[in-house]
């Protein structure tokens, strides 16, 4: 098992602290994400445990946010030089509006740029592609279908 790499930590406003730290597959804290995404991104679908599993997964890099060791968010990313797939975005919604999500791609993109990468896509739901718009994403094409809702890709150039 790969350390633990404590990544950065965020006051916000209302002074809570928020950690981002990045984890492998093997990390205990690994099931507490897939949790995560399954009641925020799978269960409101009608869809079970086990369908937020990618086949790239195990090779990507998982950034958490933790509130009090709790986590409370996380992220995927996937390298495919010169870019970088962003993937299975969630935060619990008690949580959301904090700013854990931009906290999270803003680390998500600094440690791609460190990488060597130009640019972060993903397909985001079409119902939060303003989150990456305010963000600095860029539609690209027509929105299509994906897991069965409306979706539309999203780019971003990045630079060191």
């Amino acid at each position: 098992m790969r350390l633990r790499r404590a990544s950065a930590v965020w006051n916000n406003h209302s002074g809570t602290m928020i950690q981002i730290i990045e984890i492998t597959s093997d990390d205990p804290l690994y099931e507490s994400e897939r949790l995560l995404r399954v009641k925020v991104l799978r269960e409101p679908l009608g869809m079970p445990g086990g369908t937020e599993f990618f086949p790239f997964e195990i090779e990507s890099r998982h950034l958490l946010a933790l509130l009090d060791d709790k986590v409370i968010g996380c992220v995927l990313f996937h390298p495919r030089p010169p870019t970088v797939k962003l993937f299975q975005m969630a935060v619990y919604p008690e949580f959301q509006g904090m700013g854990v999500g931009r906290l999270l791609v803003d680390h998500l993109e600094k440690e791609a740029a460190a990488a060597g990468l130009t640019s972060v896509f993903c397909h985001a739901r079409w119902e939060i592609h303003r989150f990456y718009t305010r963000l600095g994403y860029q539609p690209v094409g027509e929105p299509f279908e994906e897991i069965g809702i409306k979706h539309v890709k999203m780019e971003k150039r990045i630079e060191r």
